[in-house]
């Protein structure tokens, strides 16, 4: 009956204000507690903190007084009697610290240990008396620069800082201990007086949730009813009867009015809710989607469009609304059309039309579209509105047109690429008419990528693609094949002059047209050319054949007539076809046993005895006879046999050459060509050296013979690579010399140790004044950079006593031997002794 007529308020405060009050008085016992507990805490730390600084600032003081000590010593400068006055000062500092250190009260209140005690004092009565003697007894001399002294007072000096880091050590566990025991107190008490804590707090909780239940029975009757309302609880318990006249009374007679109405709101919110959720998504739909969409009514008047469909057509909203889709017409279809669109749309079991078509926009211009149309009916089956949904297809169609030029044209040149060409032949071919295929090919076109770099090579290419679309029409074909190749495709059907005669008339004057210098950036190149040519049927009746005609009359250009037209004959077929042998007997012969090696005698050019040799490999095929080195070599870089056989040749001819030295007692040297392929290898050093170390020949009698031209890429990686071989003495030699890349840079750059004179420049000296010329520049240069110079290809007396007076260190030719095979060598060794 109290509880009747209590505010409701105030029966909600008692709980909380009881709380207060008990909670208020512990904590107000816990915070004294802990603050008394932490200020005896930090009485010890400051206790033990004292301690510890005493001792540092003893320590300090011996630390200060050493330094000063040492810094006079550090002073070169200045003599004893200069030093004396602050020496005097350092041994009246060390006076005080042995008082300190006889004060046993001063190390008994730091608290330490009498066997640490007696340990410091120890140590330091010891580096109090060095220092002290060593100072008096060296008045007369300058104890500074005795190094014993120093050392020695040093060390008892380490000494007595060793003990006073024990000390430290010991100070700092005794703070540690006292401080975890204070620790360990403080928990304790901390412990019981939350255990005290604990308990009040449980006891009030439990007062308070027993006065909450009594106070708000009433009120968690009502609010469970309240949620079973609006949880939409179909079976709910019924309000409770509260027999009150203060607010809680109110309350539940409000609820009993409120759940009436509740009940037909809630009915309303989920029909609105349900259509409003149906209309987000069509909007959302609508209005975020990629395609574009346009509502008409049923006389086409456009009722409504998107955003897509302005960013599609470049109309905007209020500019087309009220118009009539045939604005968008681009006038490419006829009245069919329309009428096909027009029957599906009215028909009642269709009511749908779908198809590309091409709109027009604003400005004028076309754009493809795939549009669906839909006729909207009600239940009568009667067209309200037209919904038209169409994508943009101009990224696709323009992505395919992309995808089919890259497929068949030259990004580089513009010009129709290897795939287009092979289509193009393919469709001559099928023709079965008489047609004529060119191949044009660059000379040396990688010297250009390697040396100046990619960007200009492909201006160079750009050029040549220009250039030679220049010379001729539109009848004619033109293709970028390879990275410096183009093709050319004549109709000779439609020509009424000669085929051949025509074309090679246009092939030489559109390689008179490459060779023409060309500005290329800051370098003006003259780029050379070779071009060969088949014709179908004539040559080949195929793609294949025709493709491999004319590549063969290309690569015989290269070979043998570059700068120049060559047209396919039968007898390139059989030069082919013995490349072809050659490639697979070199690869099948894997030990090469049938490839010998020959020695051409090198003589000194003034005694005109023999100096060394040349090893040269000689192939007696059993099928096809003798193989020229010019043939088989250039096959054996391309296919990789050339390492192998370049093994080969060095072991036999450094194993002989060593055996013909200790017989005869002389010391040939044996010279050897390096193919690029050689020097390039990873192990090149490594297989030198073993060859080298297996025939016992010394490394200063191998020469290894390079061209030029090797310099012109790998720089830094030869380099290395020569270094190497100059330390173990090997001899580095230049073949062919003038006749490639001919750069004076690298003679200075690598360790070069020989230069070969060409056989080309030796023809007819001393009668040719070029070739004399040129001997002789090259005899001088060698001269003056300390080089001893080859000259290969001496055929008469003329030419060995030219050279011989121009300075040249040794001369090569078939004058004085041809290449001869091991034993005929060995006579001729036998005959030259004798």
């Amino acid at each position: 009956m109290i509880l009747k007529k209590i505010p409701l308020k105030t029966e909600f405060l008692t709980a909380p204000i009881i709380l207060s009050i008990a909670f208020g008085i512990l904590f107000y016992f816990f915070i004294e507690n802990s603050n008394k507990n932490i200020e005896e805490l930090e009485k010890s730390v400051d206790s033990n903190m004292h301690i510890s600084e005493e001792i540092n600032n003893l320590h300090k003081r011996i630390s200060v007084n050493h330094n000063n000590l040492f810094r006079i010593i550090a002073d070169k400068k200045s003599d004893y009697e200069k030093s004396k006055t602050e020496i005097v000062k350092i041994l009246e500092n060390m006076e005080r610290l042995s008082q300190d250190f006889s004060d046993k009260n001063y190390f008994k209140s730091l608290k330490i240990s009498k066997e640490e005690y007696k340990n410091i004092k120890y140590y330091f009565t010891l580096y109090s008396d060095a220092l002290k003697e060593s100072i008096i007894a060296n008045e007369t001399k300058n104890f500074f620069d005795t190094f014993d002294s120093i050392y020695n007072l040093n060390r008892k000096y380490n000494k007595l800082n060793i003990e006073f880091f024990k000390l430290y050590k010991h100070i700092r566990v005794n703070i540690r201990e006292n401080f975890l025991a204070k620790k360990r107190e403080l928990e304790r008490k901390n412990d019981r007086y939350k255990l005290y804590l604990l308990s009040i707090i449980i006891l009030a909780t439990i007062l308070s949730f027993y006065l909450a239940t009594i106070f708000s029975k009433n009120i968690t009757s009502m609010i469970s009813y309240m949620q079973n309302i609006t949880d939409g609880v179909g079976n709910r318990e019924p309000i409770p009867n509260i027999d009150r006249d203060d607010e809680l009374g109110k309350m539940a007679k409000a609820i009993t009015n409120f759940e009436k109405v509740f009940e037909n709101l809630q009915k309303e919110i989920l029909k609105r809710e349900k259509v409003e959720k149906d209309l987000k998504l069509t909007s959302a739909i609508f209005e975020n989607s990629n395609e574009g969409f346009i509502i008409t009514d049923v006389d086409l008047k456009i009722l409504k469009v998107n955003r897509a469909f302005e960013e599609i057509s470049g109309y905007k909203s209020e500019y087309i609304l009220g118009k009539t889709p045939s604005i968008l017409k681009s006038n490419l279809y006829d009245k069919k059309f329309y009428y096909k669109m027009w029957h599906n749309l009215l028909n009642k079991n269709i009511g749908y039309w779908m198809g590309e078509v091409y709109n027009k926009k604003p400005d004028g211009s076309l754009y493809p579209v795939l549009l669906k149309i839909y006729a909207i009916k009600n239940h009568n089956n009667r067209i309200l509105n037209y919904i038209g949904i169409f994508t943009d297809l101009s990224k696709l169609k323009k992505s395919q047109e992309n995808i089919n030029y890259l497929a068949n044209y030259d990004f580089l040149t513009a010009l129709p690429n290897r795939n287009y060409f092979k289509k193009e032949i393919s469709d001559k071919i099928l023709t079965r008419k008489k047609f004529a295929l060119v191949f044009i090919g660059l000379d040396r076109f990688k010297y250009i990528n390697n040396s100046l770099g990619y960007s200009i090579g492909d201006s160079v290419l750009k050029e040549v693609a220009k250039r030679i679309r220049s010379k001729i029409n539109n009848s004619i074909f033109l293709a970028r094949i390879r990275g410096d190749e183009f093709a050319l495709l004549f109709d000779c059907s439609k020509t009424k002059e000669n085929c051949r005669k025509y074309i090679s008339y246009l092939i030489d004057d559109i390689l008179k047209e490459l060779i023409e210098p060309m500005k290329i950036g800051n370098y003006e190149l003259i780029i050379n050319a070779s071009a060969g040519m088949s014709i179908f049927p004539i040559d080949a009746q195929n793609e294949e054949d025709i493709l491999k005609a004319t590549n063969t009359a290309l690569e015989k250009a290269k070979e043998k007539n570059k700068g120049s037209l060559t047209i396919f004959t039968k007898e390139m077929a059989k030069d082919t076809k013995r490349k072809y042998l050659i490639d697979k007997s070199l690869q099948e012969n894997i030990e090469l046993s049938n490839i010998e090696c020959h020695y051409q005698p090198i003589v000194d050019a003034k005694t005109r005895e023999i100096r060394g040799f040349e090893a040269l490999a000689r192939w007696n095929h059993k099928e096809l006879g003798y193989i020229s080195p010019e043939l088989f070599i250039p096959i054996a870089e391309e296919n990789g046999v050339i390492i192998q056989l370049t093994r080969k040749i060095l072991f036999t001819a450094c194993k002989r050459v060593n055996y013909w030295n200790r017989t005869l007692n002389r010391s040939y040297f044996i010279s050897v060509n390096f193919s690029p392929a050689n020097l390039l290898q990873n192990d090149i050093v490594d297989m030198i050296e073993e060859i080298l170390y297996l025939t016992k020949l010394p490394a200063n009698l191998l020469k290894i013979e390079i061209t030029e031209n090797l310099f012109l890429e790998h720089n830094e990686e030869l380099l290395n690579k020569f270094k190497q071989l100059k330390k173990m003495k090997v001899n580095l030699s230049i073949d062919d010399f003038g006749t490639g890349y001919s750069s004076m840079q690298y003679l200075k750059a690598y360790p070069i140790n020989n230069l070969k004179i060409d056989r080309s420049f030796i023809v007819n000296i001393p009668t040719d004044k070029y070739n004399s010329g040129i001997c002789s520049a090259i005899l001088n240069l060698a001269k003056g950079i300390n080089i001893d110079v080859i000259a290969e290809g001496v055929e008469d007396e003329e030419s060995a006593k030219f050279l011989q007076e121009n300075g040249c260190t040794y001369l090569q030719g078939f004058y004085f031997s041809k290449a001869l095979d091991y034993k005929r060598c060995e006579e001729l060794l036998q005959l030259e002794k004798l």
